[in-house]
């Protein structure tokens, strides 16, 4: 990430101006990149979720969706 993006704080990081962002998101449909993924959509950016199974990326873009009020910003796209 840029450093403008995340500012350095010794509690979780603080994203500043995703909304102008197009973040690609690997392992988007679990874990650590599911979070990843949500955090970045709460604050407005674009998030592209390549996941191996388009069923269970749909379910995790379903999920940020149902939490996100942008949730049209949300795309996924299966890796191989």
């Amino acid at each position: 990430m840029r450093n403008w993006m995340v500012k350095k704080t010794t509690g979780p990081p603080q994203i500043s101006r995703p909304e102008r962002e197009i973040v690609i998101v690997t392992g988007a449909n679990s874990g650590i990149g599911f979070e990843t993924a949500r955090l970045l959509a709460l604050h407005g950016a674009t998030v592209i979720m390549a996941c191996r199974s388009l069923e269970m990326g749909q379910a995790a873009v379903d999920q940020i969706r149902s939490q996100n009020p942008r949730g049209q910003a949300i795309r996924q796209r299966r890796i191989r």
